[in-house]
C-alpha cells in the first residue's frame, strides 16, 4: 500500500511538472488576429488579415495575408514578418521591438511601387516601440507613434 502511495505521489508530481513546462516554456504568450481595410492615397483599396504572435523566448511572427485592387487588376498579398522584442514596461504593456525580417510567401504577387501604400516598405523607419494594452480577456490594443491602432483579438 505504501509503495503504491508513493507512486501516486510521484506521478502527480511528474503530471504537475510537465503541466508546468508546457504552459510556461512552450507556446505562445500573446496570440491575436486583427483585419485591416485602408483606402490608399492613390486610389488603391487594400483589405486583409493581421496575425500577430507573441513568444515566450521574445521572438514573434506576423502574417499578413490579403489583397491590393489597382484600376487595373489586383494583387495578392501574402507576407510574413519574424521578429524579435525587449519587455520595456510589462505593467505599461511597452514592448520593444529589436529587430525584424520580412519574407515574401508563396502567392504574394505584389509589386514593390504599392508596399509604400500599405506600410510594407522594409526600407521605410518605423518606431522602436510598440504599446500592447489588454482591452478584456481576449482583446488587445496595439498601438506605436508611427502606426495606426490595431485591435487584435485572439481565440
Amino acid at each position: 500500500m505504501k509503495k503504491i502511495i508513493i507512486s501516486l505521489v510521484i506521478l502527480f508530481m511528474l503530471a504537475g511538472l510537465t503541466w508546468w513546462f508546457i504552459r510556461h516554456q512552450s507556446g505562445t504568450d500573446l496570440q491575436c488576429q486583427s483585419t485591416f481595410e485602408k483606402n490608399t492615397a492613390s486610389g488603391n483599396h487594400a483589405a486583409g488579415t493581421i496575425s500577430v504572435h507573441f513568444f515566450s523566448d521574445y521572438t514573434g511572427v506576423a502574417n499578413i495575408t490579403g489583397k491590393i485592387v489597382t484600376e487595373k487588376k489586383y494583387y495578392i498579398i501574402n507576407r510574413e514578418i519574424e521578429f524579435t522584442y525587449d519587455v520595456i514596461d510589462i505593467q505599461k504593456g511597452m514592448f520593444k521591438v529589436k529587430s525584424q525580417n520580412m519574407k515574401i510567401l508563396l502567392r504574394d504577387d505584389m509589386n514593390e511601387f504599392h508596399n509604400d501604400d500599405i506600410n510594407l516598405n522594409a526600407a521605410s523607419k518605423s518606431s522602436d516601440y510598440i504599446i500592447i494594452k489588454k482591452i478584456n480577456k481576449n482583446t488587445w490594443l496595439f498601438n506605436s507613434p508611427t502606426s495606426p491602432v490595431m485591435i487584435c483579438v485572439s481565440e
